[in-house]
């Protein structure tokens, strides 16, 4: 029982984990239906739905709009008093819909610099400069949100990106990593068809903010690093708890106390990486 207690609290950092931050005030929010195959083998995508909030002078954060609220849910849960087990039943009986764990800000702390956060198992961070992604124009006009677009498409860590532009939003800006077009990205998809973002909304920051960047009491990685162990979460998780957590939690069981066996799969990652 005291390790399926302590398995269940592991996984809970993957939903709860909130710090006091200081905010930048927000000028606008715009909101993506997200698509993306985590596992190659997946016969449908799942799901998200993310948003990016834009500060002044380059200054944004990207994250999961259904993460935040599950957040919220499972934090209210906490406060009920509620132990990690049950708190994991509700929340499925609630049909809270979960979405991706990382938040990526750009230009924070200091220009042309990138940090992504991600509360996967333990809280954990990495940094670097700003993508410098070479768009190409290409022939090519629709309509995104009800703003016009032009189509440019680039490379970056071995994806093809096909991108839709509007010029009537002079935000060099874009869903996740994606940014340096003379206009705000509305839509992106990678030729391999594994992730895809598209605006569904856009809003005036009417004098709302978000999060700066905060990661005190996070620990450093590298990216390959985070692939590393969430490659581990889908075919190790024993592991991955080991490596992050430090502690054996032995045999794992499921909900209904069987012993729970991974199946191996092939993670597809939005960036590929050596």
């Amino acid at each position: 029982m005291m390790k399926k207690t302590i398995i269940a609290i592991a996984l809970m950092t993957l939903l709860i984990g909130v710090n006091a931050q200081n905010t930048v005030p927000c000028e606008m929010e715009i909101t993506y239906s997200t698509t993306y195959s985590f596992k190659k083998e997946a016969k449908q995508p799942s799901e998200d739905q993310q948003v990016l909030q834009v500060g002044k002078d380059g200054v944004s954060r990207f994250y999961s709009q259904w993460t935040e609220r599950s957040n919220i849910v499972m934090d209210s849960l906490v406060k009920a008093g509620l132990d990690p087990m049950t708190m994991i039943q509700e929340r499925k009986r609630m049909n809270i819909k979960g979405g991706q764990t990382y938040c990526l800000y750009k230009n924070m702390p200091s220009s042309g610099k990138l940090i992504c956060t991600d509360n996967f198992m333990d809280e954990m961070y990495y940094e670097e400069p700003l993508p410098d992604i070479d768009w190409k124009m290409e022939e090519g006009d629709t309509v995104v949100a009800g703003y016009s677009c032009q189509k440019a498409s680039g490379e970056f860590r071995g994806r093809t990106w096909t991108v839709w532009f509007t010029l009537d939003i002079p935000v060099s800006d874009g869903p996740w990593k994606l940014c340096g077009l003379p206009g705000l990205i509305l839509q992106a998809s990678e030729s391999e068809g594994y992730y895809s973002f598209t605006c569904i909304g856009i809003a005036k920051g009417n004098g709302r903010s978000f999060e700066e960047v905060n990661t005190k009491g996070m620990t450093k990685v590298t990216l390959k690093k985070m692939q590393e162990l969430k490659e581990m979460s889908v075919n190790d998780i024993r592991g991955m708890i080991q490596n992050t957590l430090g502690i054996d939690p032995g045999e794992i069981r499921d909900q209904n106390g069987e012993i729970f066996i991974q199946e191996k799969s092939e993670v597809v990652f939005i960036e590929k990486i050596k």
